[in-house]
């Protein structure tokens, strides 16, 4: 990851700990710009007035601790990573600070997990913000796709009985014809993939129906046998006297692509290109109800990497970042198809056989 200057936010009482905090991110390249804080007001005063990239916490303070600094930083809308820096944490508590959002917990007597933990959590930051940002470029690309829907004139085409009769310039375009005597009597299901035929029938069914059917997504295929995702919408018209049908389509090809991306990014570790955490986790509780069902049987492998902290150091961030991707497909080979290998975060893998 490139380095910048990195702005934290330090919750603790003692300026000795927030001290050795600095010196290992220092040491390990990154250039900060933190603030310790040790109370309630002081850490709000420093939200309200600054702008922060990570906040460490230390556990418990007097009348002050993780849990509320954690409240805060919730209240003030901020996406940014929250690491419990302590001394010593009790099991229970370290699940509970946890599960109220908190995206891991460091010991102060293993301060060399501190720069890893801290670079880790700021690359999950930077891809969750990547994963905001084409989820709003989704949302967009749908509502300009719906208002074509409801408006637009672009891409329509007239069928009787099945057979188009006419159809506009942009119709011909999308599907690869050059005029419309090329197109009249050619079936409407050809311009179907044979894949879809017994769904589009279906669909095409509907138009007598007292309410008109909603849109639908369909792959498209054009002359030349290309095919494409399109949105069809039908309706019955009247045209020259005679019963018809209207088709209106729009070519829905990047919104799949988007949504292909998006569903991407949230399944998979961006490093190694294994699956991530969040989809590991799924998958084995799907396979744990599966095994309480049918009795079936699976076997589960975690594994880490030794020494890995000693190659960044020795090699370089990018060497270690080449070990983990080489151990991920590495790990990818050595199973079958239908197994699922997972970057769990840092040097851990997990292995669901």
């Amino acid at each position: 990851m490139e380095k910048k200057i990195l702005r934290l936010l330090i919750v603790d009482d003692s300026p000795d700990d927030a001290e050795l905090a600095v010196a290992s991110l220092r040491k390990a390249g990154f250039m900060l710009k933190n603030q310790r804080v040790q109370d309630l007001a002081s850490m709000q005063t420093a939200l309200d007035k600054g702008a922060w990239d990570v906040v460490l916490s230390e556990y418990t303070l007097p009348h002050f601790g993780a849990q509320l600094a954690l409240d805060l930083v919730k209240r003030a809308h901020l996406d940014i990573p929250f690491l419990v820096v302590t001394r010593n944490i009790r099991d229970p508590d370290l699940v509970k600070i946890m599960r109220n959002g908190a995206h891991d917990v460091v010991l102060k007597s293993q301060s060399a997990r501190l720069a890893p933990a801290v670079e880790r959590e700021l690359h999950v930051a930077e891809e969750r913000r990547k994963y905001q940002k084409m989820s709003l470029t989704l949302n967009e690309v749908e509502n300009k796709n719906r208002a074509i829907i409801e408006g637009s004139r672009e891409a329509i085409c007239y069928c009787q009985d099945g057979m188009h009769i006419d159809a506009n310039k942009t119709y011909l375009d999308m599907f690869g014809y050059e005029d419309l005597t090329e197109l009249e009597g050619v079936p409407l299901m050809n311009l179907v993939a044979k894949s879809d035929h017994v769904r589009f029938k279906d669909f095409l069914r509907k138009i007598n129906s007292p309410n008109p059917p909603e849109p639908q997504e369909f792959l498209a295929a054009k002359k030349d046998g290309q095919h494409f995702h399109a949105e069809l919408a039908i309706s019955p018209i009247v045209l020259n006297g005679e019963n018809c049908t209207q088709c209106v389509v729009i070519d829905v090809s990047k919104r799949k692509a988007v949504e292909n991306r998006l569903q991407y990014l949230n399944q998979h570790d961006p490093l190694t290109g294994l699956f991530n955490r969040h989809h590991f986790t799924q998958e084995l509780t799907r396979t744990l109800e599966q095994a309480k069902q049918s009795d079936s049987q699976s076997a589960l492998l975690y594994l880490d990497l030794n020494e890995l902290k000693e190659i960044n150091d020795s090699l370089g961030h990018a060497a270690g970042d080449r070990l983990l991707a080489a151990v991920g497909a590495r790990l990818t080979r050595c199973v079958r198809p239908g197994d699922t290998v997972a970057r769990l975060g840092g040097d851990e893998f997990g292995v669901l056989l």
